[in-house]
Protein backbone atom coordinates (compact mmCIF):
# COMPACT_ATOMS: atom_id res chain seq x y z
CA UNK A 1 0.00 0.00 0.00
CA UNK A 2 1.46 3.48 -0.92
CA UNK A 3 2.05 6.15 1.61
CA UNK A 4 -0.65 7.99 0.38
CA UNK A 5 -3.21 5.49 0.86
CA UNK A 6 -1.78 4.53 4.80
CA UNK A 7 -0.85 7.65 6.00
CA UNK A 8 -1.88 10.78 3.99
CA UNK A 9 -5.49 10.30 3.20
CA UNK A 10 -6.57 9.48 6.60
CA UNK A 11 -4.39 12.07 8.38
CA UNK A 12 -5.89 14.20 6.21
CA UNK A 13 -9.40 13.52 6.52
CA UNK A 14 -8.57 13.57 10.53
CA UNK A 15 -7.19 16.67 10.52
CA UNK A 16 -10.00 18.32 8.49
CA UNK A 17 -12.51 16.75 11.08
CA UNK A 18 -11.16 19.40 13.65
CA UNK A 19 -12.52 22.80 14.36
CA UNK A 20 -9.16 24.95 13.65
CA UNK A 21 -7.41 23.02 11.51
CA UNK A 22 -7.50 22.75 7.41
CA UNK A 23 -5.15 20.67 5.67
CA UNK A 24 -4.24 19.64 2.05
CA UNK A 25 -2.33 17.24 -0.26
CA UNK A 26 0.22 18.99 -2.54
CA UNK A 27 0.70 16.14 -5.02
CA UNK A 28 4.55 16.14 -6.44
CA UNK A 29 4.45 17.33 -10.13
CA UNK A 30 7.04 19.58 -12.44
CA UNK A 31 5.90 22.53 -11.54
CA UNK A 32 6.59 21.92 -7.70
CA UNK A 33 9.46 22.26 -5.54
CA UNK A 34 11.30 18.60 -5.66
CA UNK A 35 11.26 17.79 -1.73
CA UNK A 36 7.81 19.76 -1.22
CA UNK A 37 6.09 18.07 1.74
CA UNK A 38 3.27 15.63 1.19
CA UNK A 39 1.07 17.90 3.61
CA UNK A 40 0.49 21.46 4.29
CA UNK A 41 -1.74 22.68 7.01
CA UNK A 42 -2.68 25.72 9.38
CA UNK A 43 -3.73 24.14 12.69
CA UNK A 44 -5.17 26.96 15.13
CA UNK A 45 -3.07 29.93 13.22
CA UNK A 46 -0.05 27.45 13.51
CA UNK A 47 1.28 26.66 10.62
CA UNK A 48 2.40 22.45 9.57
CA UNK A 49 4.53 20.87 6.76
CA UNK A 50 4.48 17.43 7.12
CA UNK A 51 6.26 14.58 4.98
CA UNK A 52 5.03 10.94 5.04
CA UNK A 53 6.92 7.85 4.81
CA UNK A 54 5.82 3.84 5.40
CA UNK A 55 7.45 1.27 6.72
CA UNK A 56 11.23 1.73 6.83
CA UNK A 57 11.08 4.77 4.41
CA UNK A 58 13.95 7.64 5.02
CA UNK A 59 13.26 11.04 3.86
CA UNK A 60 15.58 12.22 1.44
CA UNK A 61 18.55 15.28 1.78
CA UNK A 62 16.18 17.03 -0.44
CA UNK A 63 12.94 16.40 1.21
CA UNK A 64 14.66 17.70 4.84
CA UNK A 65 15.94 20.98 3.50
CA UNK A 66 12.79 21.82 2.39
CA UNK A 67 11.74 20.75 6.16
CA UNK A 68 14.26 22.77 7.41
CA UNK A 69 13.39 26.08 4.71
CA UNK A 70 9.85 25.59 6.42
CA UNK A 71 10.95 25.61 9.92
CA UNK A 72 12.79 28.88 9.49
CA UNK A 73 9.81 30.49 8.54
CA UNK A 74 7.95 29.41 11.28
CA UNK A 75 6.15 26.53 10.27
CA UNK A 76 6.21 23.20 12.60
CA UNK A 77 7.64 20.63 10.26
CA UNK A 78 7.31 16.63 11.14
CA UNK A 79 8.03 13.15 9.73
CA UNK A 80 5.34 10.47 10.08
CA UNK A 81 5.81 6.97 8.96
CA UNK A 82 2.35 5.76 10.37
CA UNK A 83 -1.04 7.12 10.61
CA UNK A 84 -1.33 6.56 14.21
CA UNK A 85 1.46 8.35 15.57
CA UNK A 86 0.87 11.22 13.75
CA UNK A 87 -2.42 11.11 15.48
CA UNK A 88 -1.31 10.80 18.66
CA UNK A 89 1.52 13.81 18.22
CA UNK A 90 -0.92 15.95 16.61
CA UNK A 91 -3.63 15.25 19.43
CA UNK A 92 -0.77 16.27 22.60
CA UNK A 93 -0.17 19.70 20.30
CA UNK A 94 -3.29 21.10 19.28
CA UNK A 95 -6.18 19.55 20.90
Amino acid sequence: MSEYVRVVKPLLKWMNAHKGCKAINIHGSKYSENGTPDIFAVWKGTPLVIECKVDSGKTTPIQKHRLKEWSETGAIAFVFNDFQTAKEVLTTTFL
